[in-house]
């Protein structure tokens, strides 16, 4: 009974504990990024991509971010993305271990769901062999245009 009554605690701490709160905020000079969407044709499905520019570099999408990131895994927040109803809560964000910017993680603040952080890749890494930060997990769907 005990374990059940920690368990418990320790579940409700992590969800009120781990909001936002891990992500730096919104730094004045936030840059209010605008996507292009387009579609990549030519493989076995059709995919959607999302694409944002960030010092001189394109970024697409790429996957997610799996297991618990710690405040230091995050670097700075760079902007956000610009929403139809004019919010500024989908926040990108650069990470600590990637020191070329290769990846932008992108993540909902005031989210009312549990959600994991998105995953922009750099699209001039593509065809290169280069590290992934630990979390960083390709979508199927996404890393096919990697290869």
């Amino acid at each position: 009974m005990k374990k059940k009554v920690l368990f418990g605690i320790l579940c409700m701490l992590l969800l009120v504990g781990c909001g936002d709160s891990m992500f730096p905020d919104l730094p004045n000079d936030a840059i209010a990024f605008e996507s292009k969407e387009y579609l990549e044709k030519g493989r076995s499905n059709d995919c959607y991509f999302y694409e944002f520019e960030y010092n001189g570099r394109k970024y697409v999408d790429y996957g997610d971010i799996r297991g618990f990131l710690n405040k230091k895994d995050i670097d700075k927040c760079i902007g956000y993305i610009v929403q139809p109803d004019g919010s500024n809560n989908v926040r990108m964000y650069t990470l600590t271990e990637d020191k070329e910017c290769n990846f932008i993680i992108t993540f909902e603040v005031k989210s009312k769901e549990l959600m994991n952080p998105g995953v922009l890749r750099a699209e001039d890494t593509m065809g290169k062999d280069i590290g992934l930060p630990k979390h960083v997990f390709p979508a199927e769907c996404y890393e096919r245009i990697w290869k």
